[in-house]
């Protein structure tokens, strides 16, 4: 049980204060406070339009800096530079996160939303064509890393 303790506790750390999951709770909740499928619906758009814009802008940032950069030595003076590649990599990492969150909350409250299957069916379909958008974005992201020396670990 000592052994399995820091993990759960990691675990529970990591499930309750992180911000993807403040941003399900947060989309549940304004889901159910708006009464009208219109609001909710810009709020979706507005929600997933700017963490796809965030993306984007830290995607485009960190190709620039990964370039500027180049692979670095241990022990030598750009070291710290890049460190911070790799923090806007993490950064891009989370932003993409945070998207499959934010697509599970509005998911999970489609099937309070709709009263007809058409419309429930064309916006699982919506969610899943960015989901695939996202699947994307990841293996571009991945690959990025890789090819700029970037590897996993930090290699």
């Amino acid at each position: 049980m000592k052994r399995i303790a820091p993990l759960l506790f990691a675990f529970i750390n990591r499930l309750m204060f992180a911000f993807e999951s403040l941003l399900f709770v947060a989309i549940a909740g304004a889901c159910f406070w708006l009464k009208n499928l219109q609001q909710i619906l810009l709020l979706e758009a507005g929600v997933l339009g700017l963490l796809a814009l965030l993306f984007w802008l830290t995607a485009r940032w960190v190709n620039r800096r990964s370039l500027e950069v180049g692979v670095v030595r241990r022990g030598s003076p750009q070291e710290k530079e890049a460190d911070g590649v790799l923090r806007l990599f993490s950064l891009a990492e989370s932003l993409l996160e945070m998207t499959l969150y934010a697509m599970l909350g509005f998911f999970v409250m489609s099937f309070f939303m709709f009263d007809g299957r058409s419309g429930f069916w064309l916006h699982s379909g919506l969610l899943a064509a960015l989901f695939v958008g996202v699947w994307y974005a990841g293996r571009w992201l991945d690959k990025l890393r890789k090819q700029r020396g970037y590897g996993a670990y930090g290699l």
